[in-house]
């Protein structure tokens, strides 16, 4: 009797194995066969063998050393054994299985198929053979899926006397209509033994058929048959009516002489060519694909020795993958029927799933692999196993799934148990989660042919005795982390058995992670996210605190950057739990910098939230009311490449109180429905649309379209010297805001080395191309920035055609006029008059165009007749204008006479 299993489990294993114990990696599911995930494992399987006298599988005492048989629940051609199982996510409250991803499946199986001599990996079978054969049915009995009903009457409706009706009625074990044979029999004179008959068939209520056929009986023999001419096909089934025999004469009550012969005809059956290292793997509805056993020769396949008992692993992940959750069937492993000795034939396959699911905890799972053997009375031997690493604090729980083979379940002797920590003491297993320190009951008969997993998820056939086959799923009891504790990296379990021979292929581990979540998300808020707003708009958010996670948070806080382009209004305390977090605590409002107003940061420190029991951890333990401004500042709204948009990015930080581990978490600001019907939670920054009409903003005259990319604006600058002084512009940003000599789009940009901080540098010259640089102001989005455009400009240059003349007029400050003394102002060439000061300016009109202020005597229209040519300086937009013959335009393009 041998004993395949697995367990489930974070760790390496090391034994008396023929095969190493290793992590299962999986590509590209995880590359050490370890998943650190919001999720856990399931397992399913089933046995492909049945002992040929318990059908059911409902015997409690039998095992698979006597003559097995396939299953076949899923057959089809070439298809000799199958059976099935149902993936099935377990029922957990405030988790929606819809949003259950799988992550990984591995494949097993494991089969004994050879009694002695030496086995072949390759063989073939023929299963179904049947021989021609004639069976009489009589009354009660069944036949070719019909069981039969036989009744007898006294009848006159032939004429004659001692007339008899004896019906026959074949009625369908499964759907179908039922097939009524009447035979009929009368002597056709009163002095003599004659006698004759006729037989009719009716299928349902169908029309009566007459069936002809071959009368016989005796005189002195009462007993009557027909042989019907043509033998009449049941309608389902393989079944031939050929014979109907009755006892003639009155007052006849049905005995065995009673009957109706069944011809079924010889089936050839079906024949395949069997692989130990493949499988047929199908998901319900599915056609069956082929599965290799991983390089071809996973795990291990025995020739003469380890009891000729073999395991095969294949990863199946992309498969179950594209499937998900439902009915999977594994067919034609390697298997024979008969009786394959005291160890006995069996043969079964289990599927391991990692799956993953965002409403679930966190936790660390690992699947090993390998081939550990015993020997029949072996003792016990031992399975150490290393590699996970436990919480530093905290409850530690843990899940284990076993896959047995082999195991009796009347027979007891085979026990599971693991090591009570840094004790030399091993605690019992039960299917139920259970442990004890006895090493005597139900404890003591681990491996007992049953299968047991968390939900009981349906099984095709699905028996009480699986001969051979244990899937097992526990919760291990470690009250007080008495078994498993805090800090630990290894652990052992003990098998062993008194008569069985086993095999160890799979070994799986689940332990609680923990991983601080602290959570805060979008209750309400007065403009919907993802809406329309204008320049100088309020809105309104409501933020709560929650801590869904495992373990407590400490120094746990909500921040929320203010976008570039919006303003803190103000923020107040909605809901604080004092039972729970302590005296309250409010935000605190740190602006960008001093004197500005927008952009800076709001900063919630709540101290620690606590761990709450599983039914509240969804409580909320605090709520923000902010309120926010949309800026009206033209630079900020219309010079980047995000322009229409604005995006607030607020997260939560903290540090597990468990773990040490430092998270930052986004804001939940809503939810996305997935195409499987799955409602999860979105993270994606809560933002607006922006109504811009740039004429309504009173727009600095240097902010331009720009040439290259008409749907993108630029901020100009023009400089007579070859540099402007860095300040001239970053005085123009936002505060913490970084240049750039590269786009942040391009795709060799550099966030560190493309930096730029000098002075801003101009073209060489007037006719060169302008200067680009970039800028991105604190809190922007992804891919949004400021173009900024430097050009050179000169107030004066040489004509094209030479020197030019002399200029004749000027006006000095620096006592430097006349030819001997610097031949000032004959320098400056070609101009009218020329005006030179280091101490004074040259001031000119100076007119406002602030709508604010149109009664002002200054207000630009009250220059009534104004010319081509004029020039005021407009001390409200900040600019040189000069009047073009239809409208005041600021001057900032520097040009040459």
């Amino acid at each position: 009797m041998a004993l395949l299993l697995v367990s489930a489990g974070w760790y390496s294993v090391s034994a008396q194995s023929v095969v190493p114990f290793n992590p299962r990696a999986s590509t590209p599911a995880s590359s050490t066969g370890t998943y650190n995930i919001k999720g856990d494992f399931q397992m399913l399987g089933n046995s492909n063998l049945v002992a040929a006298n318990d059908l059911t599988g409902s015997s409690t005492s039998q095992s698979n050393a006597t003559n097995m048989v396939y299953l076949n629940v899923e057959p089809a051609t070439g298809i000799v054994n199958s059976s099935s199982a149902t993936l099935q996510f377990p029922s957990i409250s405030g988790v929606d299985p819809a949003c259950s991803e799988i992550v990984y499946a591995g494949l097993y199986w494991s089969g004994r198929a050879d009694n002695g001599g030496t086995a072949t990996n390759t063989f073939s079978v023929t299963s179904g053979a049947v021989a021609a054969s004639n069976t009489n049915v009589t009354n009660g009995n069944s036949s070719n899926g019909y069981n039969l009903t036989i009744a007898t009457a006294n009848d006159t409706s032939n004429g004659g006397n001692n007339g008899t009706l004896t019906t026959y009625t074949f009625a369908p074990q499964g759907s179908g209509d039922a097939v009524v044979f009447r035979f009929y029999t009368w002597r056709t004179t009163t002095s003599n033994n004659s006698y004759t008959n006729k037989v009719t068939v009716q299928v349902g209520t169908g029309t009566v058929q007459t069936l002809p056929g071959t009368a016989s009986g005796s005189l002195f023999n009462s007993n009557y048959s027909v042989t019907l001419s043509t033998p009449y096909a049941l309608p389902t089934g393989n079944g031939l009516v050929t014979v109907l025999r009755k006892v003639r004469g009155e007052n006849q009550a049905v005995s065995n002489s009673f009957y109706a012969t069944v011809n079924t005809p010889a089936t050839a059956g079906t024949t395949a060519n069997l692989d130990k290292a493949k499988v047929k793997f199908k998901f319900a509805g599915d056609t069956y694909q082929d599965v290799t056993a991983l390089g071809g020769t996973a795990i291990n396949y025995p020739s003469t020795n380890y009891g000729q008992m073999y395991a095969g692993y294949a990863d199946v992940t992309a498969y179950v993958k594209a499937h998900g959750a439902g009915n999977y069937t594994v067919a034609n492993i390697a298997l024979r029927e008969g009786d394959g000795g005291n160890t006995g034939y069996y043969g079964s396959w289990g599927l391991v799933v990692v799956y993953k699911n965002p409403f679930m905890v966190d936790k660390s799972i690992t699947v090993f692999d390998g081939y550990g053997y015993m020997a029949s009375g072996g003792g016990t031997q031992t399975l150490n196993v290393s590699g996970f690493s436990t919480p530093p604090s905290g409850a530690i729980n843990a899940t284990i799934g076993v896959m047995g083979g082999e195991g009796d379940r009347s027979i007891s002797g085979d026990p599971f148990s693991i090591q009570q920590k840094n004790t030399a003491t091993y605690r019992y297993l039960d299917h139920n989660g259970n442990t004890s320190t006895t090493a005597s009951g139900a404890f003591d008969n681990f491996f007992d042919s049953s299968i047991t997993i968390a939900g009981n998820p349906p099984r095709n056939p699905s028996h009480l005795n699986n001969y051979g086959s244990d899937i097992h799923m526990l919760n291990l009891v470690n009250t007080s982390n008495s078994i498993i504790g805090n800090g630990q990296t290894s652990t052992s379990f003990q098998y062993g058995s008194t008569q069985d021979t086993y095999i160890i292929y799979s070994i799986a581990f689940s332990v609680d992670n923990y991983v601080p979540q602290p959570t805060s998300s979008v209750s309400a808020s007065s403009s919907p996210n993802g809406s329309t707003v204008n320049p100088g708009d309020n809105y309104t958010i409501d933020y709560n605190i929650t801590n869904p996670g495992n373990e407590a948070v400490n120094n746990a806080t909500l921040t929320i950057p203010v976008p570039f382009n919006q303003e803190y209004v103000s923020s107040s305390v909605n809901n604080w739990d004092v039972s729970l977090l302590g005296p309250q605590v409010s935000p605190v409002f740190t602006p960008a910098a001093p004197g500005q107003t927008t952009g800076g940061t709001l900063t919630w420190n709540l101290g620690t939230l606590p761990l709450l029991s599983i039914a509240d951890r969804n409580k909320i333990l605090a709520s923000l009311h902010a309120e926010f401004r949309i800026t009206t500042d033209c630079l900020l709204l219309t010079a980047v490449t995000c322009a229409g948009i604005t995006e607030q990015n607020s997260y939560m930080t903290g540090t597990g109180q468990e773990s040490g581990q430092t998270v930052q978490l986004n804001t939940i600001t809503g939810s996305t429905t997935t195409s499987g019907g799955c409602t999860v939670p979105s993270t994606n920054p809560f933002g607006f649309a922006l109504n811009v009409d740039p004429s309504t903003l009173n727009c600095p005259s240097n902010i331009l379209t720009d040439p290259s990319n008409p749907s993108h604006t630029i901020v100009t600058y023009t400089s007579v010297a070859s540099t402007i002084p860095r300040a001239t512009i970053t005085n123009d940003f936002p505060a913490g805001t970084i240049f750039y000599t590269k786009s942040p789009t391009d795709p060799t940009f550099n966030a560190i080395t493309d930096v730029f901080t000098g002075d801003f540098s101009a073209p060489a010259s007037g006719s060169d191309p302008a200067i680009r640089y970039y800028a991105v102001a604190p809190h922007m989005p992804n891919n949004c920035y400021f173009i900024i455009s430097v050009s050179r400009g000169l107030c004066y240059d040489l004509p094209a055609g030479g020197t030019g003349t002399d200029t004749k007029h000027g006006i000095t400050l620096l006592q430097r006029a006349a030819p001997g003394n610097s031949n000032w102002p004959m320098i400056r060439k070609s101009a009218h008059t020329v005006l030179e000061s280091n101490s004074k300016g040259f001031v000119i009109t100076r007119m406002t165009s602030d709508p604010a202020q149109t009664a002002a005597a200054n207000y630009i229209t009250k220059i009534t007749n104004p010319q081509e040519g004029m020039m005021v300086y407009d001390v409200f937009a900040k600019c040189l204008k000069i009047y073009d013959g239809t409208a005041w335009k600021c001057f900032n393009t520097a040009a040459c006479p």
